[in-house]
């Protein structure tokens, strides 16, 4: 149910997902984000619809303005294979997000993300194609939840000409 893998390069000193899959949980009306470390471990990332309607507005403006360092060939990954889905084990870790930084690193987005909107959890790196497709993804859970995709519409009616910040968090 609006599941979808991808392979992300890690930062910092951050548990690293390699690997996520999204998925809506019904029973707690939230998305969540379970991935996978390099080293097996998992981790469970909640996000609520409030969070990911300010997170979303931010990246697609990622998406629409790359960076000049980016290349424009990374916009073609969404043919890439996609591996298995990260399924989520009971007795991993799991957390609210209550921040999320977002920051341009070498031609692509690191997502930090963060509980009592100050605690690091995770990070990964998403490439042009791979942040694309994650609000591609993003969008196919607000749907299956019923929630209103207002942040996509809303971003058509923007200048997308702006700069790209150099780091926003969203809270």
């Amino acid at each position: 149910m609006g599941n979808e893998p991808f392979e992300l390069k890690g930062t910092d000193d951050l548990p690293v997902l390699e690997t996520i899959s999204i998925s809506y949980i019904v029973a707690e009306d939230r998305m969540c984000i379970d991935g996978i470390t390099a080293s097996g471990e998992i981790s469970r990332l909640w996000l609520t619809a409030r969070m990911l309607n300010r997170l979303i507005p931010q990246l697609l403006r990622i998406n629409m303005n790359p960076s000049q360092d980016q290349p424009v060939l990374d916009a073609a990954i969404d043919s890439q294979p996609e591996g298995d889905k990260v399924e989520f084990c009971p007795g991993s870790a799991e957390f609210l997000i209550e921040s999320i930084d977002i920051r341009p690193r070498n031609g692509s987005t690191v997502l930090v993300f963060k509980e009592n909107e100050q605690i690091p959890r995770a990070s990964f790196i998403l490439s042009v194609g791979a942040l694309s497709r994650f609000t591609s993804s993003l969008r196919q859970c607000f749907i299956i939840a019923g929630w209103p995709v207002s942040p996509w519409m809303e971003f058509e009616s923007v200048n997308t000409d702006q700069a790209e910040p150099e780091s926003v968090t969203v809270h």
